[in-house]
């Protein structure tokens, strides 16, 4: 009967089952590659996730929110709508635990959920994960002292190209980025493992774990009074537990077992890794940096969610606060290359600060007497809005608009901001580039010096930012048939995306190119020819098959054959 049940609930999908998990190789670790394609942004995905998810003020409202959410999701499943019923009229946060553990709703869609990253429906589960995390730490609170170093087990399937990064990945560091269930009985966990193997689809894994409670004080909790399955010696681990790849061994052509050592608190590069990701999302509420961080994930339809509930809640919001959501939502849709929304939003978050900032000028002129900047028309924060408005208007190809606004940008840095600032060296890159785009190549050029000027006296010499500002000055050099110093420019911007980009990061397509077009201008074809070649390559690597880029690298090669009269090549290039 006991095997039974067992066999039942693996096939339920509790702690057999599936496990989000990502990878920091050594080589991220150690260079700090954190910008790379190969960086896997999941790992820190749950952790700056959750640290805002536990900073959340939830209100009594947030239960109702999720019920509501649950009964659509589970209209045509009748048990799971009888649970969710029970789950309304009897959970509170000491019941968490048990609610997790027993077989409902909540265990399904909230691993489904962090697995896929589904933002809103992790956003509507916020407080519950708030109260599992509190009721383990509690448990682990009251424990800690009772244990010294464990081994843990878990038993799972793993996909089959997930389980090769992990095996060549010792030395690694390794999330689990949900709730992780363990157990203390390894022949629990090695019947999962072996139940596993039967499909052929999946690898069969054995995770043993090494906890030193000690070294490290993620929270952990024995769960012999709470789970639901008491008799498995259920250890429950906290959302995004880390551990470091010892090694990985196949025994007996059944499973592999995966050797983990839970990180010490004191883990320098995993410290370093959190600190660098906190800075890159920094915001004034815990929904302002999860609203940063689908951005930096790419995550543009779960940002406007997060963004557009926001702008659209009962809650009263401050004029400041109401431009703050519409410059974000301004930047999602620009970035989803909807320039037309992104110009309404933007237009929006203009009209507001005009409105607040004229208002105060009448009614709080003599409080103000000496801040007569904070409340003109030309307030700093609306120099943002018009240089959003500026690259909207530049990305739809309006360039003399674009241009407009970038002036009035930059007339109120003016008047705000020292002549040094860093921001003018972005200030006068858009306008050199509108003025390149509008044909004028020469007050581009003049432009992009003073851009440059800044830009080198205030930033390592290996930014990114510089490697861009060196493209530009080539690609004008190059319009105005200065070759040589073209090239010198396009070089430098090359050396410095070679240092701090993987070799078939789209930028560097963008490069080879850059410079095959200046052979070509030289007359130098086989040169030009052997670049472009490059340019293509990676772009064939690194883009989807329908990239504008494409259309322009295929006409650089068709130019290049036509040039070498090589007709036939240059024709296929063409088509």
């Amino acid at each position: 009967m006991e095997q039974i049940f067992q066999a039942i609930k693996f096939d339920s999908g509790h702690i057999g089952s599936l496990t989000s998990i990502s990878i920091l190789t050594k080589k991220d670790i150690e260079k700090k590659n954190y910008e790379s394609n190969e960086f896997d942004k999941a790992f820190m995905y749950t952790q700056l996730l959750k640290e805002n998810l536990l900073d959340i003020e939830y209100d009594y409202k947030a239960k109702t929110k999720l019920v509501e959410y649950c009964r659509i999701k589970y209209a045509d499943a009748d048990y799971q709508l009888s649970l969710i019923d029970e789950f309304e009229l009897e959970y509170n946060k000491e019941l968490a635990i048990e609610w997790y553990t027993k077989e409902s709703f909540l265990y399904s869609m909230m691993n489904r959920a962090l697995r896929s990253q589904d933002i809103e429906t992790i956003m509507k589960m916020g407080f519950f994960i708030l109260d599992l995390h509190k009721q383990i730490e509690k448990i682990y609170n009251e424990q800690k002292n009772q244990h010294e170093i464990i081994t843990v087990y878990r038993g799972q399937s793993m996909l089959l190209d997930e389980f090769e990064k992990l095996k060549t990945s010792i030395g690694a560091l390794l999330s689990f980025n949900n709730f992780l269930s363990t157990s203390i009985d390894l022949n629990i966990s090695t019947q999962f493992a072996i139940r596993a193997a039967e499909n052929p689809k999946v690898n069969a894994v054995l995770f043993e774990m090494i906890v030193d409670p000690k070294i490290s004080s993620v929270p952990l909790a024995f769960l012999a009074e709470n789970s639901s399955y008491k008799y498995e010696n259920e250890i429950l681990f906290s959302m995004h537990t880390v551990f470091r790849i010892i090694d990985v061994q196949h025994i007996q052509d059944q499973y592999w077992l995966v050797n983990l050592n839970l990180t010490s608190d004191h883990d320098q590069a995993l410290k370093t890794l959190t600190d660098h990701f906190r800075k890159e999302i920094e915001g004034g509420t815990p929904l302002d940096r999860i609203g940063h961080l689908m951005l930096k994930m790419g995550e543009f339809n779960q940002a406007e969610k997060i963004y557009d509930a926001q702008l659209n809640s009962e809650n009263e919001k401050p004029w400041r606060k109401q431009v703050h959501l519409n410059h974000q939502l301004g930047y999602v849709y620009s970035e989803k290359d909807d320039y037309i929304a992104a110009l309404s939003y933007y237009q929006k978050a203009l009209d507001i600060e005009r409105a607040n900032v004229s208002e105060q000028d009448s009614s709080l002129a003599s409080t103000y007497n000496n801040m007569a900047s904070f409340h003109s028309p030309d307030h700093p924060s609306i120099a943002t809005t018009y240089n959003n408005l500026g690259s909207v208007y530049s990305s739809l190809g309006e360039y003399a608009a674009a241009l407009n606004f970038y002036k009035k940008t930059l007339t109120i840095r003016q008047k705000t901001l020292p002549a040094n600032h860093p921001d003018f060296g972005s200030i006068y890159n858009n306008i050199g580039s509108s003025y390149s785009a509008l044909g004028d190549k020469d007050t581009a050029l003049s432009f992009y010096q003073k851009s440059l000027e800044i830009q080198e006296k205030i930033l390592p010499s290996t930014h990114v930012d510089l490697a861009q500002s060196y493209a530009n000055m080539g690609t004008i050099y190059n319009s105005l048939e200065d070759h040589l110093k073209a090239l010198e420019y396009h070089k430098k911007s090359l050396s410095i995306r070679e240092i701090s980009l993987p070799s078939n990061h789209p930028d560097m397509a963008m490069c080879y190119s850059n410079i095959g077009s200046v052979y070509d201008s030289l007359g130098d074809y086989v040169t030009a020819l052997s670049f472009f070649e490059k340019s293509l390559d990676i772009g064939r690597k690194s883009l989807p098959e329908d990239h504008i880029s494409f259309a322009h690298i295929y006409d650089n090669l068709g130019s290049v054959y036509d040039s070498m009269d090589d007709k036939s090549k240059a024709e296929i290039y063409y088509q």
